[in-house]
This record gives structure tokens, sequence and C-alpha cells, in this order.
């Protein structure tokens, strides 16, 4: 693949004052921030609310769980890297970005839909939901801010924090491979086409942030599919179905597990997978073109590798 640190959205990591050995950023996002932190909050916030997980309620309680997260990162990166927390990806313009990735990622999740709806694999009355149609839509309307902050958290984590870390200590490709099998394996489903799935979805995500400098695209497509997923059709999001929706569409009867993705959703399906496949390959060119033309000026790479680009002090080491 070349060398993606001369991408933006790489170059952030060498505003760190102090370093992180890239197996120790994996505990510090996984282990700490996922498995601990968030999950905790998220049994606790149930608790409170009385809720169940897939719940109208249930979903708020994800906007405090993801929170937890991005603070575990935050401080972390505050406190012991000393770098702002934008360097993760976030500079750039932002909002226009972001309403661009979402509107793409409801777009390209319908793709599939129709296709699967049209060859009668999906029905639009094979769900149940405890609040569906007109009555749904401010709810449901309610709802973008969570699965925007959702769709982030996971983006700085792992095509921001870890992507960057990782790649400054790595070969390239290594990094881009650990990412995205990373990111397939921590969704905990192990089925060849769900998890082969996810892994693309993850590599398409990579190539569009490193070809962009930053992750508001890709926060706003990975926010925008998901919740065109749970709220909009109605379609479970990795295995979890959500209380409301829109609409109510659902396996058929008789239908393919393998075109339908089944029980965990339509992002389980092999028309899924070749919609991201061919996402993947639509943009590996263009991500190309931007790493050749960073190449061509090496001042930059090598001012950061020295001192982060904006100070002659060099990082520490830790």
């Amino acid at each position: 693949m070349g060398d993606i640190r001369t991408s933006p959205l790489v170059l952030g990591a060498y505003e760190a004052r102090r370093k992180t050995h890239w197996l120790v950023a994996w505990v510090i996002s996984f282990v700490v921030g996922v498995i601990i932190v968030s999950s905790v909050i998220h049994e606790v916030g149930l608790s409170v609310l009385d809720a169940e997980a897939n719940s109208y309620r249930g979903q708020w309680v994800e906007l405090l769980t993801n929170a937890g997260t991005l603070l575990v990162l935050f401080l972390w990166l505050r406190l012991f890297e000393r770098r702002p927390f934008a360097s993760v990806g976030l500079r750039g313009r932002g909002p226009s970005r972001l309403a661009m990735g979402f509107a793409g990622g409801i777009g390209i999740f319908i793709v599939p839909v129709l296709v699967l709806w049209g060859t009668g694999q999906l029905s639009s009355t094979g769900s149940a939901h405890t609040e569906s149609g007109v009555s749904a839509l401010l709810p449901i309307l309610l709802l973008i801010p969570v699965w925007i902050v959702q769709g982030s958290t996971e983006e700085i984590v792992t095509r921001g924090y870890l992507l960057q870390n990782n790649a400054t200590q790595l070969p390239g490709w290594l990094a881009v491979v650990l990412v995205s099998v990373g990111f397939g394996v921590v969704h905990l489903e192990f089925s060849p086409i769900p998890l082969l799935t996810i892994i693309v979805v993850s590599l398409a995500f990579v190539l569009i942030a490193l070809a962009d400098g930053s992750l508001w695209l890709v926060c706003g497509l990975h926010a925008g599919w998901n919740f065109a997923q749970g709220n909009v059709f109605g379609i479970p999001v990795s295995g979890v179905p959500r209380d409301v929706s829109l609409l109510t569409f659902g396996p058929a009867a008789g239908s393919n597990d393998l075109l339908t993705g089944g029980e965990f959703g339509v992002e389980a399906s092999l028309l899924s997978l070749v919609v991201w496949a061919l996402i993947a390959l639509l943009a590996f060119p263009r991500f190309r073109r931007a790493q050749l033309q960073r190449e061509t000026d090496r001042v930059p790479l090598a001012a950061y590798e020295a001192g982060n680009g904006a100070s002659t002090d060099k990082p520490e080491a830790g």
C-alpha cells in the first residue's frame, strides 16, 4: 500500500509528546474504553432507566456508553500523549463532510434493501416493532445524534486512533489489516459472511479516511448506514433489533439467509458484501491518487517524524 504515513490522518499521531506502544493502544481503546468503561455504563444506564437494550430508552443509553469510550481516549490523549483530541482525524470540513457521509450511508443501505425486496427475499412487513410508521418519525429523527455519536466513536477509535498509532510503528499494510480484522472480531460474530463483510466495510472506510485525510466522511457513512438499518427499515444492526422503526422490513417467508442476512441483518448478506467490496475497489484508486500526490513531497513527513511538524521538540518515549 505504500507509505500511508503521508496522509494527514496519520500525521496527527506525530503531535504526541509521548508515544504509546501500538499494543498498549489496543488495550487502552478496547479493554479499558470498550470492554470495561462502556460495558459498565451500559449496564448501569439500562438498570437506572429500567430499559431493555433494544428499546427506545435503551438506544439513548448507547449515547452514554460511547461517550464513556470517547472520554477514556480523550483523557489518554490529553494526559499521557499530550496532544489535541482533534488530532485523531477531526479536522477540516467537519459538518459538511459528516452530513454528506450520513446521506451517503443511508443511500448505500437502500441498494441491497431494494434489490432484496424486489426479488422477494425481504418483506415490507417482515419485522415487528413497538412503534412504527408515521407516529415513529419524530422519535426516530431525535435518535440521529445517537447514531452519529455511535458511528463516530467506532471510527475515532479504529480508523482514527488505532490506525494512526499502528501506522507510525508498523508497516502500513499491517496497520490496515490489524484495524480491519480487529474491527470485525470485536463485533463477536464469527460466521463467515458477516465477519468478512464487516472486515471489508472497515477496509473501505480505511481507504476513504486515508484519502480524505480525516474521519468526518466515514463517521457520517457509518452513522447513516446503521441508522437506516435499525430505525428506518427496521432491520437488526449487527444482530441487534430496535423497537422503534419507520418501516418494518424483514426476511420474507422461505427466504435465503445468505441473501437476507437472517437474524444478523442485511449487513450479513452476500449482497452487502458485494456492495462494500465494490465501494472498497472504487475507493482504492482515489486513495492511491491522494497518496502519490503526497509522496511527491516528503518534507512534511520528515518534519513530523523529527518533532511533530509544528515543534522542534521530539515526542518523549513512553
